[in-house]
């Protein structure tokens, strides 16, 4: 009988696995806000960046359209997958970021329309952070 009793002792109550919880989940939260945070002043900072000329090598979209109605949101995104070369002085770099909030695009005419302006062997503006070459972006703000 005591050692049942013993046993039970050790187990976390309730509420200690809510507290615990808890505080994994504001965590979670903070984190999330914080790189949220990053995001958007990356994305004011690069309006002011220097502008390069790159090349685009890779343009396509990543899954195929699946707008029924009825079909979940998530599933009818789409992420443009982008790949551009450019020069910041003697040193080549790689851009894929077409923004700082994402490549996820809502739309095909959205689809259609960048990769018509992204199309491979295409010149097109990188937008790079001058203390970080290899930091860039395509679409600033």
């Amino acid at each position: 009988m005591r050692l049942l009793s013993a046993s039970r002792s050790k187990r976390p109550s309730v509420a200690y696995v809510g507290r615990v919880l808890l505080v994994v989940f504001f965590l979670i939260m903070a984190t999330a806000l914080a790189y949220y945070l990053y995001s958007f002043s990356l994305a004011a900072d690069s309006r002011g960046w220097p502008e390069a000329q790159g090349t685009v090598e890779r343009s396509t979209v990543k899954g195929g359209w699946q707008g029924r109605s009825g079909t979940p949101l998530w599933q009818r995104l789409r992420r443009l997958d982008v790949e551009v070369v450019y020069r910041v002085g003697e040193r080549s770099y790689r851009c894929s970021r077409l923004s700082f909030f994402g490549s996820l695009l809502h739309s095909e005419p959205d689809v259609e329309r960048l990769l018509a302006s992204l199309s491979p062997g295409q010149v097109v503006p990188v937008h790079y952070d001058p203390a970080a070459p290899d930091r860039c972006v395509l679409i600033p703000g």
